[in-house]
């Protein structure tokens, strides 16, 4: 066996370890238990989840307890899961309202248990395939009760409803069968039609595409609605369009091109007047970080086809967004060269938006470095990319004193095991070359990264080996979060060298971990 792959069958030990090389003495896993619960709370409702049994194939049952605590009645209720990952293999009181388009976990009312007068309560279990670490962090409790829906909240539940047609069409597209064979053999055969589809937690719909349609719009939109999927033809671009009607005030939200609810219904509607939404700091930044691969791709088509790639900014590749003013993101915009790219890739989620793309300098080779900034013009505030900000970006100008938002958790163990599997190719290239891979650890091939002060990731940083693997790999993919710093450590396990990888954030010493960050959070950096 090769020392790469010993470090990597060393990952199932590590993983499970209790004592590790450094002297910390660590839990096995922190599985769920019997008799574990959690309480939650919600406007009109109480509710507990409870661990009932785990099997000692690792099935876990679950009892949820629900309250009604408001002054009405709750009809055909239902309980969604942030998890989309639970296999759920049997309910009891209760039925499991996914489809495999499903982004969670849905379990709706048997039928006869659907009513739930106040100070009331209905409980149903499920059985997962799988022991869960966590209790989960939230659960939302439905109800078909009789309400008025936001423009917002139409808009929203169009738009997600868009999200699952999309991942639908895409895969009947696969399979050979194209958008408007879908549409003919009768898919969306009750939302196709010209009145639109009741939706709601007591419906049930034959055709995939309806029933898809159904449990996404329920979870979102509540009340009296009605849902329409429609053809649309676009810059000679087929696709579709999704509404979505309040039928008690007759407001209609749409996707593609959020209105403000006047959209006329069953009709792609270009004329109506834009939903004025206001964009967060993460949306703005993502927005930037898409046009930023837009023109990158744009560059490379470019000098693959042998043309003057270098001077983009000074040949007119970019009539509006290399201006102060900017591009404006509209789904009716007839542009050309790069802004259409840029507008063709954001105007479906973006619409509104005002995208601005700079050039701050030249590289080595005489490549122009760019970056990309994504404005609201109701609240002002600006994303950028590279360096993603809090939305208080200068506009115009590569602002890399604004700050940075805060990496979760999750995106910390994320990058983690990014930066891992990087280390991992690395190490394999040496060992592929006949070098001695720990030997060369030993002797500095992470010269920054092995250190407990860690690998600064930068922008402009000059590095070497496999510091600098990993900074240009972490750019490359986008994940070159200015500051982000890197540790890439060793330990011995059952007589045998393994190495793991750790992501602090410095603004919140927050720390991700590759492998197994719930049973080694902690070795290396502090």
């Amino acid at each position: 066996m090769t020392k790469i792959k010993k470090i990597f069958s060393g990952i199932t030990a590590l993983t499970l370890a209790l004592t590790c090389g450094c002297g910390l003495s660590m839990s096995a896993s922190a599985e769920l238990k019997v008799g574990d619960s959690k309480a939650y709370k919600g406007t009109g409702y109480l509710a507990k989840y409870e661990v009932l049994s785990i099997d000692r194939q690792g099935k876990t049952t679950v009892k949820v307890t629900l309250k009604n605590t408001s002054k009405k009645k709750i009809n055909n209720w239902a309980v969604g899961f942030d998890e989309d990952y639970w296999r759920v293999e049997d309910v009891k009181n209760g039925r499991l309202f996914n489809t495999e388009y499903s982004y969670n976990t849905v379990i709706r009312d048997r039928g006869t248990n659907g009513s739930v007068a106040p100070n009331e309560c209905v409980s149903f279990s499920l059985t997962m395939s799988d022991n869960y670490y966590d209790l989960p962090e939230r659960l939302k409790v439905y109800s078909d009760i009789n309400k008025s829906n936001t423009v917002d909240e139409l808009n929203t539940a169009a738009r997600n409803c868009y999200n699952v047609i999309a991942e639908l069409l895409a895969d009947e597209e696969t399979l050979g069968t194209p958008i408007e064979k879908c549409f003919e053999d009768g898919l969306f055969a009750n939302s196709n039609s010209n009145g639109g589809m009741k939706t709601g937690f007591n419906y049930k719909y034959k055709e995939t595409g309806d029933n898809v349609i159904n449990a996404t719009a329920s979870q979102y939109a509540r009340g009296n609605i009605s849902v329409y999927v429609g053809r649309t033809t676009h810059d000679d671009e087929k696709g579709v369009f999704v509404q979505v009607k309040d039928n008690k005030t007759g407001m209609v939200g749409q996707f593609p091109r959020s209105t403000n609810g006047t959209a006329k219904w069953g009709t792609f509607d270009l004329n109506a007047p834009v939903y004025a939404k206001d964009f967060n700091y993460i949306e703005l930044n993502d927005a930037a970080k898409d046009a930023y691969n837009t023109v990158a791709e744009y560059m490379a088509d470019l000098e693959t086809q042998g043309l003057d790639f270098k001077g983009i900014f000074e040949n007119g590749s970019f009539p509006n967004a290399h201006t102060k003013d900017g591009l404006l993101i509209d789904f009716t915009a007839s542009l050309t060269d790069c802004d259409k790219l840029i507008n063709d890739e954001l105007k479906c989620y973006n619409n509104g938006m005002i995208v601005y793309v700079g050039t701050n300098s030249i590289d080595d080779y005489g490549y122009p470095k760019f970056f990309v900034q994504a404005k609201d013009p109701k609240t002002g505030m600006v994303g950028q990319y590279p360096h993603p900000t809090l939305g208080e970006a200068t506009w115009g100008t590569f602002d890399t004193n604004a700050p940075m938002p805060p990496l979760s958790q999750k995106s910390l163990n994320g990058i983690s095991k990014t930066v891992f599997n990087i280390v991992w190719e690395y190490f394999s290239e040496l060992e592929t070359e006949g070098y001695d891979v720990w030997e060369c650890y030993n002797n500095g091939c992470f010269a920054k990264a092995s250190t407990t002060e860690g690998l600064k990731i930068s922008q402009e940083a000059e590095l070497t080996d496999g510091d600098k693997a990993i900074n240009d790999e972490l750019k490359c993919i986008g994940l070159d979060y200015e500051g982000m710093i890197v540790h890439v450590g060793k330990t011995e396990i059952k007589g045998e060298d393994i190495f793991y990888v750790e992501v602090k954030d410095p603004q919140t010493g927050r720390i991700g971990m590759y492998p197994d960050p719930k049973d080694l959070y902690g070795i290396g950096q502090t």
